[in-house]
């Protein structure tokens, strides 16, 4: 979108964070604006090792 995040990736974004904050799990979110503006480029979420070997368990395992 010109003024910022489309809704299919703030569906995206939102399904993510309603999976991985119930389960506890630790994460860094990074928000990436486009040069000399204020727009939303991408977002990068990151996990430790430890923390995404937990996550795919308790998905793995239906645990949540």
């Amino acid at each position: 979108m010109k003024e910022g995040v489309d809704l299919e990736s703030f569906k995206i974004l939102n399904l993510v964070l309603q999976t991985v904050v119930p389960l506890g799990i630790k994460f860094n979110q990074q928000l990436y604006l486009y040069p000399g503006g204020n727009r939303l480029d991408r977002v990068a979420i990151t996990f430790k090792k430890n923390d995404y070997v937990l996550l795919n368990k308790k998905l793995e395992e239906g645990d949540f």
